[in-house]
């Protein structure tokens, strides 16, 4: 009920702060897969995407970017990676309380709902529209000294 709750929260407020665009979203897409998304991208440029992956921050670190991925266009873009390990640029946003620089956030668990766009130049990316955060970075497991 909460999910439902949330979608429905973020979908009237796409709906306000969207009036008057350039390109409205079209439809409503769950997924977890970018590299999908970016195979699939003139059926789904506009579209509102709904996914879970990690919050980057400024921060690159292991991301395998999707093909034709627009590179950041503002410094306050920030690098989403989902579950397969695909990352993209996402604008506009961010979650509420996490830092861009602090490694503390990197890594933590979201469900980031965002509009697919595309460039002048044909590259995606992703327009932030609202986040939850679902869970705290995992720490690095430390081995052992014998």
């Amino acid at each position: 009920m909460k999910t439902f709750t949330f979608v429905i929260l973020l979908l009237f407020i796409l709906t306000a702060c969207h009036i008057g665009s350039r390109k409205k979203s079209s439809a409503l897409l769950e997924h977890s897969n970018l590299e999908y998304i970016s195979k699939k991208i003139k059926k789904h440029t506009n579209d509102t995407l709904i996914i879970q992956g990690q919050f980057l921050g400024w921060s690159g670190r292991s991301c395998k970017y999707i093909r034709n991925c627009a590179f950041q266009t503002t410094r306050n873009d920030w690098a989403f990676r989902d579950i397969l390990g695909n990352c993209v640029y996402v604008t506009g946003g961010k979650p509420g309380k996490l830092s861009y620089i602090h490694d503390n956030d990197v890594g933590t668990i979201i469900r980031l709902v965002a509009i697919i766009r595309q460039n002048t130049a044909e590259k995606i990316f992703l327009e932030y529209v609202g986040a939850k955060i679902i869970a705290p970075p995992t720490p690095p497991i430390e081995k052992e000294e014998k």
